[in-house]
């Protein structure tokens, strides 16, 4: 097989590893948020019920209440990132598929692989940074 071949393979290999990877960190992100969501609305209902007028159960639900919403949040905008990365690994995914790598080479931003590294857990950042130094020299090769 030429080297070509063999760096085209090996960067369809590493863009399915980041396409999975982020994969997995979207669900668990959107887990978590839905998780600290339900967590809030069960603060809502204990701070909102009748029975917690003067008893300390409005102090809990109002605690489980602040801390499920800013836990959501947070988890919300992790999950948006990871969105974000998940998306950008699939599209250049099919790039390769199509052998568009011009299209590659202009969706191979470090902007995305540096995102991944802070809001996907690591892997799928270390493997889109993998992947844009394997893009380069496969550009160069190609032209």
């Amino acid at each position: 097989m030429e080297t070509r071949e063999r760096d085209i393979m090996k960067v369809g290999r590493y863009l399915l590893a980041a396409e999975i990877s982020s994969l997995v960190v979207t669900a668990i992100w959107a887990v978590f948020a839905l998780a600290s969501y339900v967590i809030s609305i069960e603060g809502y209902i204990i701070l909102s019920s009748p029975s917690t007028g003067s008893s300390s159960g409005g102090f809990v639900g109002a605690i489980l209440l602040i801390i499920g919403l800013f836990r959501g949040i947070v988890f919300t905008i992790l999950l948006v990132a990871s969105v974000i990365v998940s998306r950008r690994a699939i599209k250049m995914r099919h790039l390769l598929k199509a052998w568009d790598f011009e299209g590659l080479k202009k969706s191979n931003s470090l902007g995305i692989a540096i995102v991944a590294l802070i809001f996907t857990l690591v892997i799928p950042g270390v493997i889109l940074l993998l992947v844009r130094s394997r893009v380069r020299d496969l550009h160069t090769v190609i032209t």
